[in-house]
């Protein structure tokens, strides 16, 4: 199986003993994830924070697919200045890579940086081990929405609307929100966790509804965004609508990825997969006071 980075950043991210067995030194230590994708600056992000739970000492990975070069090393010694100036003490440093050349690995001793080379083979027994409700997607997709377990009905398209569009629009608009609800029931749940968005009048009114575990919430009212980062801002994007239904009901189960599908009556294709990790959706749709 072929991973990309973010694949083995989830992997490093639930299994941090897969780095602590590469290091003698921590043989019998006990890590939990202390910053995940953590914003270190407008142009700065470092992949992974770890702390050692009887230490408190902190560890900065950063995680390449590929074999590692020279430039890795300003970028990580970048995230190592910028923890230091926010008051992050920083114990080790960790570039995990699928090799280092001699001449790197020389000059990461030199930098006090510890190289590990990555063990796709223990990576993709990690993979296989990963709860799929960790992940929030599942292996075998064949979870419906069960009428029992549905919250309100789909919402009406508001009549307002409708008065700014011509007879070819209104058709257009009822057939694709027709093929929206078919889809809603028809299509197994990919992720634990989807929202479905449809756009009636892009940036005036949008409908929403939730796909949880089998289960469906429908939101009555439509909302004028899908999304709007900002303060005062409740009420008025789908993408905080779904994050504070998550928050009140479910952010006790600790899914890693969403999944958004919007559909769109004017555009092809119809509607638009965007699985999203909860890391980044939060920092992309949701404003720091909602979080």
């Amino acid at each position: 199986m072929k991973y990309n980075e973010k694949d083995i950043e989830e992997i490093y991210l639930q299994n941090p003993h897969l780095i602590i067995k590469a290091h003698p030194r921590f043989k019998n230590s006990n890590w939990i994830t202390y910053k995940h994708q953590f914003k270190l600056s407008e142009t700065l992000r470092c992949d992974l924070i770890f702390q050692d739970t009887e230490t408190k000492e902190l560890h900065l990975v950063e995680i390449k697919k590929h074999y590692a070069d020279f430039s890795d090393i300003s970028q990580v010694m970048s995230y190592y200045a910028a923890c230091k100036k926010i008051g992050l003490n920083i114990t080790n440093v960790y570039i995990l890579a699928k090799g280092f050349s001699d001449d790197l690995k020389l000059a990461l001793s030199y930098c006090n940086i510890t190289p590990i080379e990555i063990n796709f083979k223990a990576v993709e027994t990690a993979y296989k081990d990963i709860d799929e409700v960790i992940r929030g997607i599942y292996k075998n997709p064949n979870i419906y929405i069960e009428p029992s377990r549905e919250v309100g009905e789909f919402p009406h398209i508001p009549l307002e609307f409708f008065s700014h569009m011509s007879d070819i629009e209104k058709v257009k608009v009822e057939e694709a929100y027709k093929q929206y609800k078919f889809d809603f029931y028809n299509t197994p749940l990919k992720y634990y966790f989807e929202i479905w968005e449809f756009t009636v009048i892009p940036n005036k009114c949008y409908l929403m509804s939730i796909r949880h575990d089998g289960e469906a919430i429908h939101f009555n009212n439509y909302f004028p965004y899908m999304t709007k980062r900002q303060k005062n801002s409740i009420g008025l994007s789908t993408r905080l609508a779904a994050w504070q239904y998550y928050k009140s009901n479910i952010e006790n189960i600790p899914y890693n990825n969403f999944l958004i599908l919007t559909y769109r009556p004017f555009k092809h294709p119809l509607f638009k997969p965007d699985p999203k990790s909860v890391n980044k959706y939060k920092e992309k749709f949701i404003h720091e006071d909602y979080y």
